[in-house]
């Protein structure tokens, strides 16, 4: 097996590519990581595996909607 065929293979499963899966993964973490309310975003970003803040609070908007700030002061309310 190559690497080609196993994405292949995921996308043909779970209708997304891994890198897609990967992004939810990390992201849905980092929603439960910002709901513990213990962490700085940037501390978050690290633990979910995005070296760049920016950059993680850039595809956490992507993906909800919202960003890690906003996400956070809508959960408190």
């Amino acid at each position: 097996m190559n690497s080609y065929y196993i994405s292949k293979l995921f996308k043909e499963y779970t209708n997304q590519t891994f890198v897609e899966y990967l992004t939810w993964v990390r992201v849905t973490k980092a929603v439960q990581l910002i709901a513990e309310k213990r962490y700085s975003f940037k501390e978050i970003a690290n633990m979910v595996g995005y070296n760049d803040p920016s950059y993680f609070s850039k595809v956490f908007k992507k993906i909800t909607g919202k960003s890690p700030r906003e996400y956070c002061d809508e959960a408190l309310k």
